[in-house]
């Protein structure tokens, strides 16, 4: 199925899927998170052990020439990342970081975003957001749109930001553009998914789950802590269900054997029946959020050089 869609969707360059043996820090990386990561991801495991052990990678090596200072949210605190080369001063990125809705922070994506500004060339501003079962759905919705008001409360023009999450980011990133669509706010400049949660049923996930990273029973466990069964089938809970007409450029980066494959895959589907300019980038053999590793991994590092391709090609038009 996938292989079907990834066929529709333009990619942004020429030969960016992967098609050859991975990295060698790849492999040890994968390896890694089997043994590690991948264990603490279960119902089993108390949530705040899981939190802590997230926040540990907020020492992840960042890059040397993007500046990082905090920034608020009236009730929110986040990040800004400033890279020293700053190509369009109108335009900036809005992240969310993912974590199942249940876990992470700005600074647990602290050098995920440092690398999307320096390759972009644009600020980005990794907005913090209510965290579930303390607080549930839609309170991370009012939390994004309250980051996004106050982006043009600063000066910049609707359509002069970019909004991008991962996982569940991913998911508040469509909510947050489906929100604007309906309440007239506008539109934002485009749309960057690192492996998309699009359907809280979890019902078309890959048969077996070979991700390294995301077990399905943990996601499956953390979902009614966000949104309960009456709220599936909101398409701003499971955003596979929307329509996106109307939706600016997106870009969607995913691997081929994570967890939500099957999320892009169908995200990607009806955005191109919508007609949308959606660019779907399918990395093959690596696992959920793999670009959290930029820096460290190669094809991580080269998905993030490619999220700043996609970012100048919006604002360089």
């Amino acid at each position: 199925m996938s292989n079907q869609f990834a066929a529709n969707a333009q990619p942004a360059e020429v030969g960016t899927m992967k098609k050859s043996k991975n990295s060698i820090q790849a492999r040890i990386m994968e390896r890694t998170l089997r043994l590690t990561m991948r264990p603490l991801m279960s119902p089993k495991v108390p949530l705040g052990v899981q939190r802590f052990a997230t926040s540990l990678l907020r020492f992840s090596p960042r890059p040397g020439n993007v500046n990082l200072e905090p920034y608020a949210v009236p009730g929110l605190v986040g990040e800004k990342h400033t890279p020293d080369s700053l190509a369009n001063s109108q335009y900036a990125i809005l992240y969310f970081h993912g974590g199942g809705y249940v876990m992470g922070s700005p600074a647990s994506h602290r050098n995920l975003g440092a690398r999307i500004a320096a390759a972009a060339q644009l600020p980005v501003y990794m907005a913090s957001y209510r965290l579930a079962p303390e607080h549930s759905y839609p309170s991370q919705l009012e939390d994004a749109e309250r980051a996004f008001l106050a982006l043009m409360g600063q000066g910049y023009k609707p359509d002069h930001i970019l909004i991008g999450g991962d996982s569940a980011g991913g998911n508040l990133t469509l909510a947050l553009a489906l929100h604007l669509r309906e309440t007239g706010v506008g539109m934002p400049a485009g749309l960057i998914l690192i492996s998309p949660w699009t359907d809280a049923t979890f019902t078309q996930v890959p048969n077996p789950n070979n991700d390294a990273l995301l077990p399905l029973d943990w996601a499956e466990d953390s979902r009614p802590r966000f949104a309960s069964d009456a709220q599936l089938t909101d398409p701003k809970v499971s955003p596979a269900l929307a329509d996106f007409a109307g939706f600016p450029p997106t870009l969607v980066q995913s691997a081929s054997v994570e967890l939500l494959a099957n999320d892009a895959a169908r995200l990607v589907e009806a955005m191109t029946k919508a007609g949308v300019d959606v660019q779907w980038q399918e990395d093959q053999g690596l696992w959920h959020d793999y670009q959290l590793n930029a820096g460290t991994v190669p094809e991580a590092t080269d998905a993030v050089r490619r999220i700043g391709v996609f970012a100048k090609s919006l604002y360089s038009a």
